[in-house]
């Protein structure tokens, strides 16, 4: 069975087009729009520079939006700044919370393209239709429900949208051998690499892990797509396709440790939540404690706008002020993993120091 066929049993149902990463996938159907240059596109900042990467090197221009306590798009920030030259929207499910329906309808009702920037929330639960936007993208890099450490999809709803898209896609190569084997060897060193740190020291020295972000992205570098933007290939895909026997039992393994989640922190985040957020502001000098002797992997998503620290957010047109609420909850954040890894006995004991504390 190929790629395409199990992402329509997950209810992803227009054309499908795999890629070597999201950015190519996001690349290629802004490609595909024929967009002039300066066109306005509407997007969080609360987010990897690799959604907005593909911006610049079509040289589009973000509008950033704040988002609202839900680390959603704000509506009523993205009406305050709306103007008609804000031709697409990208509506991210940020750590797999849903954006909800009013918000795709009333961009839609706008006449503007929707983009769902799907690349954490395969396996959470929907909010609303796939149908309701016009394309969707996703990722199985590092940390996703499914993962490879490299991948990404195109979903395409309207026939005219993917006949275009197939234009362009159809001009675009398959990963080199080389690369090929690069990303093979990451599921390998990555665990090894997060256990020992002598031994992610020595990887990233010599570019032998895979962080997800290349340096001319933080710097906001136009190179030549050839290089960057590519097709899957058959030797990834079917390694993603293996990884599918995963798949179910992450995402159930997922469910269960936002439930236990839930409990502690008295939130009612649903579904397969690939980060849990929690505010530094929500919680007490002894918990903030617990929580960082706990022994969980807490990560830094998103701890700068525009992630990872390092970004050039003059390049990138983020103009400091302008999101304040993204600002400060990046500031605030604090990402718990629920990923297959976590041992549930250890967020039941820190379940008891909250409760002791």
């Amino acid at each position: 069975m190929k790629l395409e066929a199990r992402l329509k049993e997950l209810g992803y149902s227009g054309e499908i087009f795999t890629t070597l990463n999201g950015r190519s996938s996001l690349y290629i159907f802004l490609k595909s729009l024929n967009l002039h240059k300066g066109t306005k596109v509407a997007i969080s900042p609360f987010t990897c520079v690799a959604a907005i990467y593909p911006l610049i090197c079509l040289g589009l221009t973000p509008v950033y939006i704040d988002i609202d306590d839900d680390f959603q798009i704000s509506l009523k920030d993205l009406k305050k700044k709306w103007n008609d030259d804000i031709a697409v929207c990208i509506i991210q499910s940020t750590f797999g919370i849903r954006s909800n329906a009013e918000l795709i309808s009333w961009v839609k009702s706008r006449g503007s393209v929707v983009i769902a920037d799907d690349a954490h929330s395969l396996g959470a639960e929907f909010s609303v239709s796939h149908k309701d936007v016009d394309a969707i993208y996703l990722s199985f890099g590092v940390e996703k429900s499914l993962s490879s450490k490299i991948g990404g999809a195109l979903v395409v709803n309207s026939l005219d949208l993917a006949r275009k898209v197939r234009d362009q896609y159809d001009k675009i190569h398959n990963p080199s051998w080389s690369t090929v084997l690069y990303h093979l060897v990451q599921p390998l060193i990555f665990p090894l690499a997060r256990r020992f740190s002598f031994l992610w020291s020595f990887f990233k020295k010599y570019s032998l892990l895979y962080s997800g972000v290349n340096s001319f992205e933080l710097e906001g570098l136009v190179i030549d797509e050839k290089l960057w933007v590519r097709k899957l290939g058959y030797v990834l895909e079917s390694y993603l396709l293996f990884m599918f026997k995963n798949f179910e039992m992450v995402t159930k393994k997922r469910e269960k440790v936002v439930v236990e989640y839930n409990h502690i922190f008295g939130k009612n985040y649903n579904g397969a939540l690939i980060k849990y957020p929690v505010l530094k502001s929500e919680l007490s000098h002894s918990q903030l404690k617990a929580i960082y002797s706990s022994g969980l992997y807490i990560s830094n998503w998103y701890d700068s706008l525009i992630y990872p620290s390092g970004v050039n957010l003059v390049i990138y047109g983020y103009e400091v002020g302008s999101c304040p609420n993204a600002e400060k909850l990046s500031k605030e954040i604090i990402n718990l993993p629920t990923g297959n890894g976590v041992d549930l006995k250890t967020i039941h004991r820190l379940s008891d120091m909250f409760h002791t504390s």
